[in-house]
């Protein structure tokens, strides 16, 4: 089945082969942790996330939002013109720009709480819906393997057609209570996909896809960058009454493209005059 296909029917694709080289990889990586030791190639901070700038929970998950802004291999990665093809195409857009990407650290397993490092059922439309359409799309990319163990990404597919399946929740790291507030709809099953991934592939989700993951069982953190897009026809919008921490460092007027330093195209078909 071609990635299109795939995606539309499923809310989801997964690249079969990797799509970066081990000394790529070995660069995202070392740039990966300059950021979190707190060297910045750009000279500039990330925006703040879960358990950052401060780790103040070894064992939780680390979160680090607009990572590319520090410049060195990861911002190379977080504007990768390959990754914005392949999400247009998957969205059947003319281009993509970045919305904000997500620097992931899951560390091992505690012994006093081995559930840690979880990420509850979400769809990510609930929290970016100062767009004017779900025309979103992430490239999750695997920088080591990724497997059931260490906390493999999981899906549902199907779920990008069930609209608002799940509201958001404080309680966004606890797997069984959130899987317990999905709203399946009449005629649909709630059948869950462990997406595993060797270091260097990618998979895609639709912004409306149901997706979490489970701790880390092994004895080695997980990393990876989940690049989050959006099509270039998508506008800000105060209709749905939302906001976004984006929004603090490049403040919207209604009805407007997300362009900019914020929001730099990373593929586009043709150029627009803009």
């Amino acid at each position: 089945m071609r990635r299109r296909e795939f995606f539309v029917k499923n809310g989801y694709w997964v690249e079969p082969d990797p799509l970066f080289s081990g000394t790529e990889l070995k660069m995202y990586q070392q740039s990966m942790m300059e950021i979190m030791n707190h060297r910045y190639k750009s000279g500039r901070e990330p925006m703040s996330g879960r358990n950052w700038p401060n780790q103040t929970d070894s064992n939780g998950l680390i979160q680090i939002n607009n990572a590319w802004w520090a410049g060195g291999a990861i911002r190379e990665l977080a504007l990768n013109s390959r990754l914005g093809k392949i999400a247009s195409e998957l969205l059947q857009a003319n281009g993509t720009c970045m919305w904000h990407d997500q620097l992931l650290y899951k560390p091992p397993r505690s012994v006093d709480d081995p559930t840690k490092g979880n990420v509850g059922w979400h769809q990510d439309w609930n929290y970016w819906k100062v767009c004017d359409k779900p025309d979103m799309i992430t490239a999750w990319v695997a920088l080591d393997d990724v497997r059931v163990e260490n906390g493999a990404m999981m899906f549902v597919p199907g779920s990008h057609r069930w609209k608002q399946a799940i509201k958001a929740s404080d309680r966004t790291l606890d797997m069984e209570y959130t899987l317990s507030q999905v709203k399946v709809p009449k005629g649909e099953k709630l059948d869950i996909v462990h997406c595993e991934l060797k270091a260097g592939c990618v998979s895609f989700h639709h912004a409306i896809t149901l997706h979490g993951s489970g701790p880390n069982l092994s004895q080695k953190p997980r990393i990876s960058l989940a690049i989050h897009m959006v099509a270039d026809h998508v506008r800000y919008t105060t209709a749905n009454k939302a906001s976004h921490s984006n929004l603090e460092v490049c403040p919207r007027e209604e009805s407007e493209l997300f362009r900019g330093k914020q929001h730099p195209v990373i593929w586009q078909k043709a150029p627009h005059g803009y």
